[in-house]
């Protein structure tokens, strides 16, 4: 059962709430108390800690840290330093709980968080409904957005945008500088009924810079995109659709998968730029398809991108390829716009004179690391390895890569995580894109990098990189993605000979093309025959000069079947002697194709052995 908690000072107040839902879900409430205020520049950070160790301890109790995903925490927020919730910051000095608040929004992203405060909402469409009890807003009615499975992970009401916002604008210089923090100002939604669908494609566009709606019931559905009033909405600008919808709840008459008819009922549908639809593809109803493709053409006629996309596809970085949007958000590498990542460098880290990230941003990353790294342990499902990925994910984010050690754990278990949900997903392909993924690594380790000592750079990003691949070999192997894993082990092999020639530069030359030619050769099936087939031609050329008496092509089909005797043989095709009298070239040649063999079989045999039993 999803966990609520009442974080408040009032013993009325928590009372009043514990009652609620006790008659009206069933459901017991965690009250949490807090430190009295003794106005110490160390009294908010305790109070934190205190806080949210309650929180951890309730979940592990229960079912861990995937339990606290939507789990509801109503929470007073007023702090007479406070001028509006725009001003939220948790690493601001001259705010107390309300920098505890902040820290705890921060901190624990996967929960919907109700304040109890007199301050006006910011302008969003579902920030007053979903995160302020008031008397024009009851819990009945915040409750009613948690029935239709909303979920704050993605920051879709601007919660956390905001506080980002704040500290970027407030803290941009000295010791607490945050400009590193990156802004999602984009909205996106994911609709599909099937929860991990729409929890995998919601994080995709979460992945690459826009905010998030999970659109999993029609409920949801109809508040976000049915309402005529749209000074009361956030339009989005991309939405992720499954062409044929059935939601559980849904009106009976209303077909879904004629896109047409959801424009008519979902008007607010008319508003976003990107519209990338997912289906199977089946045409039961062809009439129905060739109303949809009408449908699109006329959208693209008014300027809107609209892709479709059939399942399955192999992965986040597949799903973001093909649906082109890459392409058209091209101007900013193709991510949001307005979405910055990695974050740029301001200067030389050791003149800037603020080497690492604040210190309560490196608290909070702590703790959504460590409840990152406990849900890849225990995932069950997509949604929970999704939920496991946000938390490290706003870990790196949070430190800018300004705390190496720390961003490298966050940068692992992101990839780790999202390996996890691509595995466990039924919905996309059995093989996975995984040399974006590799590029997606080399440039968040790239970044990184800049804030190690120049002396010893190239040689920690190597290290970062083999650790982090590493893991993901892990990955894979347990869920028995065999030619994933092969791909990590041959990039790992890659970094690996990189590493030894930068340590061992006075001698390691020698031998750098030998195991740069045998990492080729481990690369694919294809590649080590072409490599024996060119082996075999070059010696057929060289063995055709012993046969005099044969011309043209006679000559090099003797001198093929020399070089297939020699190479596959392991022996020399005519005796040493003879060899001699033609030519001492041709001895040194017939011992090195018994050497080509020799390596080139040894190797191949152990490789395609490998292959076998893996598979």
């Amino acid at each position: 059962m999803t966990p609520v908690f009442v974080i408040t000072a009032s013993d009325s107040f928590a009372d009043s709430i514990q009652r609620f839902f006790q008659y009206t879900r069933g459901r017991a409430v965690t009250r949490i108390a807090f430190p009295s205020d003794t106005r110490s520049e160390e009294w908010a950070l305790r109070a934190f800690r205190q806080i949210a160790d309650a929180i951890e301890d309730t979940s592990a109790e229960r079912t861990g840290p995937q339990g606290l995903r939507n789990a509801i925490a109503v929470i007073d927020l007023y702090d007479a330093d406070l001028p509006e919730l725009e001003d939220l910051n948790p690493i601001a000095r001259n705010l107390r709980w309300a920098a505890v608040v902040a820290m705890l929004v921060l901190a624990f992203p996967e929960m919907h968080w109700v304040f109890v405060t007199p301050y006006q909402p910011i302008n969003s469409s579902l920030f007053a409904p979903a995160h302020i009890l008031s008397a024009s807003n009851s819990l009945t009615e915040i409750l009613s957005l948690y029935d239709g499975k909303f979920t704050g992970l993605f920051d879709a009401t601007n919660l956390r945008h905001l506080i980002r916002r704040s500290m970027r604008e407030k803290n941009s210089a000295g010791d607490q500088n945050t400009s590193h923090l990156p802004l999602r100002q984009a909205l996106a939604a994911g609709i599909d009924e099937e929860e991990a669908y729409a929890y995998f494609n919601a994080y995709t566009a979460f992945r690459f810079g826009f905010r998030s709606h999970v659109v999993a019931s029609y409920a949801m559905m109809q508040r976000l995109f049915a309402d005529s009033s749209r000074a009361c909405h956030e339009p989005a600008s991309l939405t992720f659709e499954d062409i044929y919808l059935n939601f559980p709840d849904e009106v009976p008459y209303i077909r879904l998968s004629n896109l047409s008819e959801r424009g008519k009922h979902f008007n607010n549908l008319q508003e976003p730029q990107y519209r990338i639809f997912v289906t199977v593809g089946h045409r039961q109803d062809q009439q129905a398809w060739n109303d949809n493709r009408e449908y699109l053409r006329d959208l693209r006629n008014l300027g809107k991108f609209c892709h479709i996309l059939y399942k399955p596809l192999s992965g986040i970085f597949d799903l973001w390829e093909k649906s082109g949007l890459r392409r058209w958000l091209r101007a900013n590498q193709g991510l949001a716009e307005g979405f910055q990542w990695p974050p740029q460098q301001e200067g030389a880290p050791d003149t800037q004179g603020h080497h690492s990230a604040p210190g309560r941003l490196l608290e909070i990353a702590d703790r959504l690391i460590a409840r990152a790294e406990h849900i890849l342990n225990t995932a069950m499902s997509v949604p929970e390895a999704v939920h496991g990925a946000v938390l490290a994910l706003e870990a790196q984010e949070l430190l800018g890569n300004k705390t190496p050690t720390t961003v490298l754990e966050a940068l692992a278990l992101k990839h780790q995580l999202e390996v996890t949900a691509e595995c466990m997903f039924y919905g996309v392909e059995y093989n996975f894109d995984v040399q974006s993924r590799f590029k997606d690594i080399r440039q968040d380790v790239k970044s990184i990098g800049k804030w190690f000592h120049p002396s010893t750079r190239r040689l920690s990003e190597l290290n970062a990189e083999i650790s982090i691949l590493s893991g993901l070999v892990q990955r894979f192997r347990q869920f028995n993605q065999f030619d994933e894993e092969r791909e990590c082990l041959q990039r790992i092999r890659e970094l690996h000979r990189h590493l030894w020639f930068r340590k061992h530069k006075s001698w390691a030359w020698l031998f750098y093309l030998l195991r740069w030619y045998v990492e080729f050769l481990l690369g694919s099936m294809k590649r080590f025959v072409l490599a024996i087939a060119f082996w075999i031609l070059a010696l057929s050329v060289l063995f055709s000069g012993l046969h005099e008496s044969a011309t043209g092509v006679f000559s090099f089909l003797q001198g093929f079947e020399d070089a297939i005797v020699s190479f596959f043989g392991i022996e020399p095709p005519h005796d040493l002697d003879w060899l001699e009298s033609k030519g001492e070239i041709f001895v040194w040649g017939a011992i090195t194709t018994i050497v080509l063999g020799f390596i080139h079989l040894g190797i191949f045999i152990s490789h395609l052995y490998s292959i076998i039993a893996r598979k």
